[in-house]
């Protein structure tokens, strides 16, 4: 991950810590978690990291629910329960079972979200109220997005956004809400892979005017590719007047 810092030597003094200690500490690469917003009719949590897989192999395992979205976290107990169709209206539904018997039988089912908008290997919009939202007059989006980074790893970010009236208090449940969200992201991203590199920043510490936008449900980084630029049209200006200031000075010798 891409991170911009405005402090130019608080990042020189990091990266000589980092040359320092980076032979000890080899760990996934930095992700970033947060409640980003948060008001009395609701709250958001965000959560990105580097995974170590392509789009299309992403895909594959964000269908399968079951292998990555933790059963203490369902009406069932059990994740195997767990399924999703993907497509449009298709339920991310959990199967409740009861014995008798001997004999397991169906005895109902649970929609916790559904699907709303589908790109695949891309970007995945679920409509639903999860866990003890469910009994309040709340909804949440849940965007799950990913974007290769073109060199066989990709990002991959989970966005829930909820509103509306509740019981509980946003001060409470959303931290509640946004561990239980991070359990299942990082279930997620140790199933496909971390992607492996020196932890040499904090990512509690970006700043986050410049760290994260999202556009189009694709995560969009801010890189230092505009600081670049500017740096490179002020060396041209200051070129353009180098070659002003000889030109004149020969003018005037001759």
């Amino acid at each position: 991950m891409i991170i911009s810092y405005k402090n130019f030597s608080l990042l020189k003094l990091r990266n000589a810590l980092c040359a320092l200690i980076a032979p000890l500490f080899i760990l996934p690469a930095p992700a970033l978690a947060e409640i980003n917003s948060q008001s009395e009719s609701g709250f958001s949590v965000f959560h990105i990291a580097d995974v170590a897989a392509e789009p299309d192999e992403i895909w594959g395992r964000l269908l399968l629910p079951n292998s990555w979205w933790s059963g203490d976290h369902s009406f069932s107990g059990d994740a195997d329960n767990f399924y999703l169709e993907p497509k449009v209206d298709g339920c991310f539904c959990e199967l409740l079972k009861t014995e008798k018997v001997g004999k397991i039988s169906d005895a109902g089912a649970v929609e916790h979200m559904r699907i709303i908008h589908i790109d695949r290997g891309r970007s995945l919009r679920m409509l639903g109220a999860l866990g003890p939202l469910q009994s309040e007059a709340v909804n949440g989006t849940f965007t799950i997005a990913i974007k290769p980074n073109g060199d066989g790893t990709s990002k991959l970010s989970f966005l829930y956004v909820v509103g509306g009236y509740m019981r509980f208090e946003t001060l409470k449940i959303a931290p509640s809400i946004d561990r239980v969200i991070g359990e299942q992201f990082g279930n997620l991203v140790k199933l496909i892979g971390p992607v492996l590199k020196t932890d040499d920043i904090d990512s509690t510490d970006t700043d986050k005017s410049e760290a994260l936008v999202i556009d189009k449900d694709i995560i969009e980084l801010s890189t230092d590719d505009e600081e670049d630029g500017e740096t490179e049209t002020g060396d041209q200006e200051t070129d353009e007047e180098d070659n002003k200031s000889d030109t004149d000075e020969v003018r005037r010798e001759r």
